[in-house]
């Protein structure tokens, strides 16, 4: 007996207790699918079905939800929004900000909570689950994609563990101008570090589906203007939104702008300077990224999981929720590290963010960083540590020579009391960052 067959045989009541027990929306696409007994249930009880699915505590983050139900109104034609000023500060831009960064209040925000109230909304629903689907399969393999690349770019560190004390790393009482520069005096012997390519857990894996909901949002969102599916829009406000990309729509730089002045303000003047990448604007771009060279289209008829359900930690969103962790969950560890390492070199000089994300480092946390060679743990201070060796052994050629050469400059005006003048350099040299970068560039 085929699946869909067995499924119109039960009562309604019976396939609707079922579809109660459904905790994916990919689950109940393929269900909906398959039979036709499901899908007369779902039109009923479609919307409370599926908005159980989405409050599970620890089944996508919540910022995910507000997505969905934001394409569902779009496709409604329930978006209370008609000027792209309007939309940046009530659905992609301001509203996305943390609650504490908000100059104005958060009920302005659009962020529907329920889906809306319509006749069509479970015909909609429906094609919000194809959706999810397609998001689904593409999430995952981006993950592949991105954990591939990530392993076969394996970092260059010190033999010795002890090395890491000597003073190279921007760290409390290890603070050092020319880490570069340092390497060629203490010349350590290099093994390449290798590790086990664990699956993406719960936040590696959310950050990546929640961009992919957003370029979502913008493509609903301009099909819908360009097809009329949603009305009140003035000619020139939909050729203005039309012409823009989702960067600008969702105003990434305006809100790294934002968070930076809220930060400064609350370390008093020790925040991070301004204009610094957010996780959500690198995701979407790692995102976009993939899609260009991948190709977008349909999901295969037939696809499972490349791994498990990642377990999820109930500490996660319940930590996101607070309001002083918010400017914390705004860049996630390898953005964080990568601006601790190279805010001091001039923008000229810094080497381009794009090298590390296309390795997915806008995506790891701190734990696969570690277990990979890109930090280590300082046991006396109790607290972890990038590694400037690491992140530079994966460089190119020439962006490792710039970081160099701006060292010896800088270091020709500097007294180094604590230390002999830096040697020319050696080809023979044991630590040639340029030889060490040289295989291991962007695949």
């Amino acid at each position: 007996m085929q699946f869909g067959a067995s499924f119109d045989s039960l009562p309604c009541e019976t396939l609707l207790n079922i579809l109660y027990h459904v905790q994916v929306l990919d689950s109940l696409d393929a269900i909906l699918s398959a039979s036709p007994g499901v899908w007369r249930v779902f039109t009923r009880f479609g919307v409370e079905v599926t908005h159980r699915i989405l409050e599970q505590v620890g089944y996508i983050h919540p910022h995910s939800r507000t997505v969905i139900r934001t394409i569902a109104a779009i496709r409604l034609n329930c978006l209370p929004v008609y000027t792209v000023a309007d939309l940046q500060h009530r659905v992609t831009g301001a509203a996305i900000l943390p609650d504490a960064v908000r100059s104005d209040t958060v009920a302005e925000c659009f962020a529907p909570s329920t889906f809306p109230d319509t006749p069509s909304t479970a015909s909609v629903i429906r094609s919000i689950l194809k959706t999810a689907t397609r998001i689904s399969n593409l999430t995952l393999d981006c993950l592949h994609v991105h954990l591939q690349r990530f392993q076969q770019h394996s970092p260059q560190v010190p033999e010795d563990p002890a090395y890491n004390m000597r003073g190279i790393f921007r760290f409390g009482d290890g603070f050092d101008k020319y880490p570069i520069l340092e390497l060629r005096v203490n010349n350590p012997s290099l093994v390449t570090h290798s590790s086990q390519l664990d699956p993406p857990d719960w936040t590696e894996e959310q950050i990546i589906y929640r961009a992919f909901w957003r370029i979502q949002l913008v493509q609903d969102l301009k099909r819908a203007l360009e097809y009329g599916i949603l009305t009140g829009w003035v000619d020139q406000e939909v050729t203005k939104l039309l012409s823009m990309d989702v960067e600008s729509i969702y105003d990434f730089e305006g809100q790294a702008w934002t968070i930076a002045n809220y930060e400064t303000r609350a370390s008093h003047g020790n925040g991070f300077l301004g204009g610094q990448e957010s996780t959500e604007h690198s995701a979407v771009v790692t995102a976009e990224d993939y899609m260009v060279e991948k190709g977008v289209g349909d999901p295969p008829l037939s696809w499972t999981r490349p791994w498990p359900f990642p377990s999820f930690r109930p500490d996660t969103v319940e930590y996101l929720s607070k309001p002083w962790s918010n400017m914390n969950a705004s860049q996630t560890t390898g953005l964080y590290d990568f601006h601790y390492l190279f805010e001091y070199y001039p923008d000229s000089v810094s080497p381009s963010f794009a090298c590390y994300r296309r390795l997915g480092f806008a995506i790891w946390t701190d734990d696969r960083l570690q277990r990979h060679g890109f930090a280590w743990r300082h046991q006396r201070l109790n607290a972890r540590v990038p590694s400037v060796l690491a992140w530079c052994s994966i460089l190119p050629n020439e962006d490792v020579m710039k970081l160099e050469q701006h060292e010896r400059v800088a270091a020709l005006g500097s007294e180094l009391s604590h230390r002999a003048p830096p040697p020319p350099y050696n080809s023979n040299s044991g630590v040639d960052l340029r030889r060490l970068s040289e295989g291991t560039n962007q695949s």
